[in-house]
């Protein structure tokens, strides 16, 4: 939802550009710390995420640490996928163990 895929460890691996983290200049190899004054863990994130406004993040970039703030009010939302009614199902078809 802002844009930014974080492994474990808080390193982003990725950042959608034009994403909120993208225009706080977050990148991968990054690591997120703190969020909102807390360490670093995905509940943690996740629950600033969802509360809404203005995210701080104290970041590292190899040997700088400096506070970064999220633009981003749009809640927590996470891809996936639904089928469409009324259309062709292909992605069941494609799953579906074959004969033979």
């Amino acid at each position: 939802s802002i844009g930014l895929s974080l492994k474990d460890s808080g390193e982003a691996e990725d950042v959608l550009r034009g994403g909120a983290a993208d225009k706080a200049g977050l990148g991968p190899g990054m690591t997120v710390l703190a969020v909102n004054g807390r360490k670093y863990a995905e509940p943690v994130l996740r629950a600033a995420i969802a509360a809404g406004g203005p995210i701080g993040l104290l970041v590292q970039n190899d040997d700088v640490v400096q506070t970064r703030t999220l633009e981003y009010s749009g809640g927590v939302r996470i891809p996936h996928l639904e089928a469409i009614k009324g259309r062709d199902d292909v992605l069941s078809r494609i799953l579906t163990p074959r004969a033979g």
